[in-house]
Parts: C-alpha cells; structure tokens; sequence
C-alpha cells in the first residue's frame, strides 16, 4: 500500500515538473523572456564600460586621426568612407564607390554632402558618437529598445554599435524593428601633430 501511495506521489510530482517545464516553454516561445533578460544584461554592460572607454580615449589625447567607417541606416543611407578627423573636427571624408567592396577605390566627398540627410558624417568623430552612445543610453527601453556597443580594448573608441527600435521577440510579440541603425570603425590611425 505504501508503494503504490509513494508511486503516485512520484507520477503527481512528476506530472506537475513536466506541466511546469511545458509552461515554461510555451512562456519562452509566446514572449522570449529569455531575449529581454539577455537585452537588459548587455546594456548593463554597456553602462558599466562606457565610462572607462571614454576615459581612455580621452586620455590617450588623439584629435587628429583618419579611421574608417561603416554605416547602414535602414532606409536611408548605407556608407562604407574614410574620415580625417583634425582637432576632433571632420575636415575630410572619402567614400567607397561601392559601399559594400572594401577594395573599391575611394571618392572624396565635398563639405556639402557631409551632413545629408541620414548620412550626417559629422556625427561620426569618436567624440559624437561617444554623445550618440550616452543619450542612447538616457533614452532606452529595455522591451523596446536594443542597443549594442563594443569597444577598442587599446584606445576605448567605439568599434560597432547598433541601436535598434522596436525590439520585440515571440511568437505574441513578433520583433519588428521601426528603425535601425549600425556601424563599425576599423583602422583608426592617429596623425602626428607638427
């Protein structure tokens, strides 16, 4: 009698766990709990490392420098350039005649295409884009906002970002991004005062 009141024990507990693991489950796949908990974590990652970049950048007193950047704003502009940053002002800017060949050859751009619409180059010197991160940050959402942010081990510059609006995940709550925006920085070469 004691076995089989310890074996229904066992088939109730066990039922139970498996109705909780299917509800669990059914949560995850409907609304991707998992995806917000995992979006909260790296922008508090974000929070903490963005003040130590900055400072490193700042300290390593780089105002003259050429880099080159990526950038793809959906809908309204998809730039791969070279800029030449003089006294943390943009002086230059070159732009791949094919954005997406890295071997194209390089066109530059006059003063007056620097800030079309969507394409603002002046927003991409390390220290605007360091402002574009911070009031990111101010604004963001957790469940409907992403924002990733990697940065240069060595000189603390952004290295990629993404911010994208709109975020959601599950089948309940299908992920649609309204806007989005991405870019990279590669080959930051600092320029030698005279």
């Amino acid at each position: 009698m004691r076995t089989t009141t310890r074996l229904r024990r066992r088939v109730r507990l066990l039922g139970l766990a498996a109705i909780g693991v299917v509800a669990i489950a059914l949560w995850q796949v409907l609304f991707d709990p998992l995806a917000l908990l995992v979006n909260a974590a790296g922008l508090a990652r974000i929070r903490a490392e963005l003040p130590a970049a900055e400072a490193l950048w700042r300290a390593q007193g780089i105002s003259d420098y050429d880099i080159e950047v990526q950038l793809a704003i959906a809908l309204l502009c998809r730039v791969s350039a070279e800029l030449s940053v003089r006294g943390g002002e943009l002086v230059a800017v070159a732009m791949r005649q094919d954005p997406s060949d890295p071997s194209s050859p390089l066109v530059p751009v006059e003063a007056g295409g620097w800030d079309s619409p969507g394409c603002a180059y002046e927003d991409l010197t390390v220290a605007r884009v360091f402002e574009t991160v911070e009031r990111h940050m101010e604004e963001i959402s957790v469940a409907d906002t992403s924002l990733h942010v990697a940065f240069d081990d060595e000189r603390g510059f952004v290295t990629e970002y993404s911010y994208s609006v709109g975020y959601r995940r599950g089948l309940l709550n299908p992920q649609v991004m309204d806007a989005w925006v991405w870019f990279s920085f590669e080959n930051l070469r600092p320029i030698a005062s005279p």
